[in-house]
């Protein structure tokens, strides 16, 4: 970063940051539109999956238990608290609603109310930790979640207060379910195509898909539509990006050299770009990340690789 963007990043309106799930750790990087900045580890335990919970707070799913950990406002990944859930050990998470839900590596899904999640939050000063009200709600081998869905290797199920649905497809990778009524959606990757709920499961392109993304679909993502009103939706296999339009899917620059990890869309709480463009943030594999506030990728390397997921803290 030279000095004229240095200036732009710590003056900025908006600066956002994005916590990055990292084998080395949980990793926060401030960004100001697509000017990436300072980055540091708030935690230093593997974490597989990262969801927003509000107010800096960051749920972190590690193989030990799902952790709420408090970020601080002075430096970009200080902490002022770490607390476990006692979710046990979780791969992935999710926000839904007025609930978050944890994917363990047992096989089982849990269920608690947001509100007994962020009971146990304000705990982490005194060194003490609030029960969270967890309830088992099935079983499934979840590879990924998103809003009210989860990716697993025998289809997506749909989580409901109780108990979750099968419905439909198979090996699947990553679900993004974007809020709005107008919006298109919810979209699969699986091994043999990326798929829209249509009515039913429509292939919108063949082939192997890993990762894929929509603005609203959580917290997490978050997002609004561009400048010009068009939802922001992508999709990968390995390093092969496409950006869904009105027109279809196309193929999209991707200047990392590892696969996308994970995506990201900013908000009017997020600084802009030149033309009001909400940012759009992501991950590769290897640790570099990126913004594109609407003059293309902008990327910077955080020196750790493993990366699984990114999410922009709220």
């Amino acid at each position: 970063m030279d000095i004229a963007e240095k200036r732009v990043y710590e003056t900025s309106a908006g600066r956002s940051r994005l916590a990055v799930a990292t084998a080395q750790g949980l990793a926060v990087v401030g960004i100001s539109a697509d000017v990436i900045g300072e980055f540091g580890l708030a935690l230093r335990d593997p974490v597989r999956d990262v969801a927003a919970l509000g107010d800096g707070r960051v749920l972190a799913a590690t193989p030990e238990d799902l952790l709420v950990v408090a970020l601080g406002a002075d430096r970009v990944a200080e902490t002022v608290g770490t607390v476990p859930t006692d979710a046990g050990p979780t791969d992935a998470v999710t926000i839904t609603g007025d609930a978050v839900i944890a994917a363990g590596a047992d096989g089982a899904v849990r269920r608690a109310p947001m509100a007994s999640v962020l009971d146990a939050a304000p705990a982490a000063d005194s060194g003490s930790a609030t029960a969270v009200a967890w309830r088992a709600i099935g079983e499934a081998d979840v590879r990924a979640a998103g809003g009210r869905l989860l990716a697993a290797a025998d289809g997506v199920y749909r989580v409901d207060t109780d108990a979750i649905e099968h419905v439909g497809l198979d090996d699947v990778r990553d679900v993004a379910a974007p809020g709005g009524v107008e919006a298109v959606g919810p979209f699969a990757a699986t091994a043999d195509g990326l798929f829209r709920l249509g009515p039913g499961w429509v292939e919108e392109r063949e082939g192997p898909f890993d990762v894929v993304a929509a603005a609203g679909e959580s917290a997490s993502a978050a997002g609004e539509p561009t400048a010009d009103g068009e939802q922001r939706v992508h999709a990968a296999s390995g390093k092969d990006l496409l950006a869904r339009t009105d027109d279809g899917w196309t193929s999209t620059d991707w200047p990392a050299r590892a696969p996308v990890a994970g995506i990201a869309y900013g908000t009017g709480d997020d600084a802009a770009g030149a033309e009001g463009t909400p940012p759009t943030f992501a991950v590769a594999a290897d640790g570099t990340v990126l913004a594109d506030a609407g003059d293309g990728w902008r990327t910077r390397s955080i020196g750790l690789p493993d990366v699984a997921a990114c999410a922009i803290v709220r």
